[in-house]
């Protein structure tokens, strides 16, 4: 009888062993046929009750905090050239829209002349103007307002509550998250506020729409399968299907520049934690596994 080598089946277990990690990394990260994620993600991070802006690679490494303050940080959006954060701050006793350079610096209001309510902005594609929400009519709506201040339009009227605004990359439109059906539907509206109409159309809670990159579609969070998952429909609604097929509440979805790639939170019990996944289908990664929650992904452009 031939006895078996013991250092040949520990070098054969060790390769085996090499190869299914380089095979699992292949398929997470696209391997070298498809590409890794890239670029950078900035998040929330919230610690009791103070909630910060922190951002990291787009694998999950080299994490920078942005904002240090009391008071809570929220809603980090990119600008267009990726050089700016517009976010909403509470360290003047109200909400209101901030901006900060890439690296933190530079954080000032960006309507300091500004004293009414401000939050969850969205940039226009090409920079120039900020859609956000407001209660200085005494109703939640969406308004837009140029950069420079100038320009205050308000885009909905409506009795009920009108929230989380996105911008489209071509700019002629913008979703937004209304009540008026009597329960959260994903609208969409023309950039001036005209042509409101409903995309989700559910009996289901559909809310925090965010464009794909190129504009045909739109990923956004749904109870339509009995708790909180991020569904994908093209830009007119039609096509509605679950993106992210996990049994803990998934939400708050953003896109990589590229399109190839999803991000979004997943709240297990008392934690939330940001994964990525292929729009088109990969296991999906936890990029952050911390003790602490972490929220609102945007990556940036």
């Amino acid at each position: 009888m031939i006895k078996p080598n013991r250092n040949r089946l520990i070098a054969l277990t060790a390769g085996i062993s090499i190869l299914a990690t380089i095979v699992a990394g292949i398929y997470f990260f696209g391997g070298s046929s498809g590409g890794s994620p890239q670029g950078e993600i900035a998040f929330v991070l919230k610690n009791g009750s103070n909630m910060d802006i922190f951002v990291f690679k787009a694998d999950g490494s080299d994490k920078r905090q942005l904002t240090i303050d009391p008071a809570i940080d929220d809603w980090p959006v990119w600008s267009p050239d990726g050089q700016r954060i517009a976010f909403t701050s509470r360290r003047d006793g109200f909400p209101r829209i901030y901006v900060m350079n890439a690296d933190g610096s530079g954080q000032a209001p960006l309507f300091p002349d500004d004293s009414e309510t401000s939050f969850q902005p969205t940039w226009s594609p090409d920079g120039k103007q900020i859609a956000f929400v407001s209660r200085r009519d005494g109703n939640l709506e969406i308004y837009a307002k140029s950069i420079d201040g100038s320009g205050l339009t308000r885009l909905t009227n409506d009795a009920n509550f009108d929230w989380m605004p996105r911008w489209s990359p071509k700019g002629d439109q913008i979703a937004f998250v209304s009540g008026r059906d009597g329960n959260w539907e994903v609208y969409i509206m023309n950039a001036d506020g005209s042509n409101q109409n409903s995309l989700s159309r559910s009996e289901a809670y559909d809310s925090e729409p965010f464009w794909s990159p190129d504009g045909n579609r739109i990923a956004f969070t749904t109870t339509r399968g009995g708790h909180r998952g991020v569904y994908l429909m093209n830009a007119d609604g039609s096509n509605a299907i679950s993106l992210t097929d996990m049994e803990d509440d998934n939400m708050q979805a953003g896109w990589s520049p590229d399109g190839e790639w999803i991000v979004f939170v997943v709240a297990a019990g008392t934690n939330a934690e940001i994964f990525i996944a292929r729009v088109e289908g990969s296991t999906p990664i936890n990029l952050t596994r911390s003790a602490l929650d972490d929220v609102r992904p945007a990556w940036r452009p």
